[in-house]
């Protein structure tokens, strides 16, 4: 939180011509303390609203109490875990007052931990940790109070609003940070059980779920099956065959199709995040948390594929 009000604080855009409205979805930590802080020396209005604990829903629902509190024309939303560059603000207001988009959306640069040594830019269609909108567009268009918590919120707002007409755009220098995060057990369960969602975005959406995919995985969309869930199931069928000694040949080549599976996965999911490597300055992420959370995606998956069963069963849709 402090680091976004520190970035927030650094734009090119008169600060006295702004306000900042955070929304604390009834959080445990600091974060009311580090804004009333940062609120004493501000160079911008900045107020803090609070849900109540027992009133806490996701993300989604602070979005809107915060954008219905703004006074402003123009509407821009960022995470708490985020770092706007200086020019952030001044980038979204000038595609909306000068050149009259109506939403817009910038490039989030992922601090990458995986595969990659240096930070990728994820050009993020439907990502409210950096968009911006006329005030009568983010006014008018509610979130849908079906998904509770943290996943999915954004891509079907984004999407109910392109359907409603409402042109959205990119704008490549609203471009915000998203730092380095290695989860903990108790969040990366949070995290993936909240993927129960994708079942409900595919079961409104279908296929256009996630207009980001590459063509080619819109068409596993559309049958609610992805190639992660076929590499996973061919790797572990043709362990249980090699066990149960069958021929070799066949078990190979159920692992090189599971291989092509996943194969297929990860180069959608790099479309998906369009992957664009950065200068060779960029500050390179160490093998340590690189090997942590290659550790914890290989947790994650298991706990992500039994999300999107449960949601499968408790929509009444399948996706996996």
């Amino acid at each position: 939180m402090g680091a976004c009000l520190r970035a927030l604080a650094r734009q090119t855009f008169p600060p006295d011509q702004f306000e900042v409205v955070v929304c604390d979805d009834g959080s445990t930590d600091a974060t009311r303390a580090i804004v009333e802080r940062f609120a004493q020396t501000a160079p911008f209005r900045l107020r803090l609203l609070r849900r109540r604990p027992d009133d806490v829903h996701g993300p989604g629902f602070a979005r809107g109490d915060a954008w219905r509190a703004c006074e402003g024309d123009v509407l821009l939303a960022t995470d708490a875990d985020c770092v706007p560059d200086p020019a952030w603000i001044a980038e979204a207001v000038a595609a909306v007052r000068e050149r009259g988009e109506a939403v817009v959306f910038g490039a989030t640069v992922a601090e990458d931990l995986l595969l990659f040594p240096h930070r990728a830019a994820a050009i993020g269609w439907g990502v409210t940790g950096n968009c911006a909108a006329r005030r009568d567009v983010f006014q008018t268009h509610a979130f849908d109070p079906s998904f509770v918590g943290l996943y999915g919120e954004d891509a079907d707002y984004f999407l109910r609003i392109e359907r409603a007409g409402v042109r959205i755009a990119r704008v490549p220098g609203m471009r915000v940070l998203h730092p380095v995060k290695v989860y903990g057990a108790k969040t990366l369960a949070y995290r993936a059980f909240s993927r129960k969602n994708e079942a409900l975005l595919h079961k409104k959406h279908g296929g256009r779920a996630a207009p980001f995919f590459h063509p080619f995985f819109r068409a596993f969309g559309r049958t609610g099956v992805s190639p992660m869930f076929l590499a996973v199931v061919g790797f572990f069928l043709a362990a249980v065959l090699l066990i149960a000694t069958v021929p070799l040949r066949l078990v190979l080549v159920l692992f090189a199709a599971s291989a092509v599976m996943g194969g297929i996965w990860f180069l959608c999911w790099g479309y998906k995040t369009c992957i664009i490597f950065l200068p060779p300055d960029a500050p390179p992420v160490s093998v340590r948390e690189r090997v942590r959370t290659l550790a914890s995606l290989v947790l994650y998956m298991p706990c992500l594929l039994a999300a999107r069963v449960y949601g499968s069963v408790r929509y009444h849709t399948w996706f996996v």
